[in-house]
């Protein structure tokens, strides 16, 4: 690889290790539910350094997965790579350049699979940068990977801020479920994933949904995270019965609502709104910079997304998914990788 530049395997202790020292560290790219997410969809989890002469410009795990009959497959990044090592003064788009260029090396001109790139959440002006950086690399728009819509509250804001920014109505079901005769316990135990279970198998058969990744594989991954890792969960109690929850992601500088559930009781009582807010809180005190709400769909899922937007967050749009595709055995594989799914 030219230029000195290169990627090294990394095995768990040294992923640990060093991506302590990363600012957009998050839970997607975390090792466990990197490990598990690949291992869901038939996939090989290969964690990696990317190095210029030696000097770590980002990590990546990366979702691998061979295609049969072709000596090729798909290599995916989900909020990958990671640049912003504390400390570094290298530029962001010189480093993201350079761990695209890469990741290009060896997925796509060594290894001939189609590398396909979703990009960490950022800001706009961010945002911007890594379009560009891809366009400069040679990668294009796809519409095989979602492109992430969700929205965002700054947890910079003082506590009394955050609750003045939330919409009249919003605050008002607050102020209710805090004087109602509700308890909320929080934690990581499998007792607890497991009521959150029970909440949200009763809410998917009154409301008739499903989700890709539900609180089965969330406790999973949880059983092999270390403690300042784990996912957490939330649960709303009246007179001792759970009545709603809560599951999110407190890693790194952003903590994201995962899953939410609520009995008509829970309804009733305002608690995924007490719930919300505890979150929000728990994630402050933990020095966590934003709350992300776990994405939204107005179109598809429209209470869902006036709960989300009447907490006073802006709307944050992540950068357009991107992939490489190697030439021709590239094209053969897309038409492959319906089938082989």
């Amino acid at each position: 690889m030219s230029s000195g530049l290169r990627v090294r395997r990394l095995d768990r202790n040294a992923w640990q290790e060093l991506v302590v020292g990363v600012a957009d560290h998050h839970y997607r790219q975390s090792w466990d539910y990197s490990v598990a997410a690949a291992s869901r969809i038939g996939a090989q989890n290969e964690s990696l350094a990317i190095l210029v002469d030696d000097e770590i410009r980002g990590l990546a795990n990366v979702r691998v997965k061979s295609l049969p009959f072709v000596r090729a497959g798909v290599a995916y990044l989900s909020g990958a790579p990671l640049v912003r090592r504390k400390g570094s003064t290298i530029p962001y788009a010189r480093a993201l350049g350079d761990c695209l260029r890469a990741l290009k090396q060896e997925y796509a001109n060594q290894r001939s699979y189609v590398l396909r790139v979703v990009c960490p959440p950022a800001i706009e002006a961010v945002v911007r940068e890594q379009e560009q950086v891809l366009l400069e690399q040679g990668y294009r728009a796809t519409e095989e990977a979602q492109r992430y819509r969700t929205l965002v509250l700054d947890l910079a804001k003082s506590e009394e801020e955050l609750r003045k920014d939330l919409a009249q109505k919003w605050r008002n079901c607050l102020n209710s479920a805090e004087k109602n005769p509700l308890e909320v316990r929080r934690g990581s135990t499998d007792e607890l994933f497991e009521t959150f279970q029970s909440l949200f198998d009763e809410l998917r058969e009154r409301k008739w949904f499903d989700v890709d990744m539900g609180p089965a594989f969330f406790r999973e991954v949880r059983r092999e995270q270390p403690e300042d890792e784990a996912f957490v969960v939330h649960i709303a109690e009246a007179n001792g019965i759970p009545v709603a929850g809560h599951v999110g992601a407190f890693l790194g500088e952003t903590a994201v609502y995962l899953l939410g559930a609520s009995t008509r009781a829970g309804n009733d009582l305002k608690a995924s709104y007490l719930l919300q807010w505890n979150a929000l809180l728990h994630a402050r005190a933990l020095g966590c910079r934003e709350y992300d709400l776990g994405g939204i769909d107005p179109e598809e899922n429209p209470g869902v997304y006036r709960f989300k937007q009447r907490m006073g967050g802006p709307e944050r749009l992540g950068a357009l998914p991107s992939e490489l595709r190697p030439g021709l055995p590239g094209r053969g594989l897309l038409l492959a990788e319906p089938a082989y799914r």
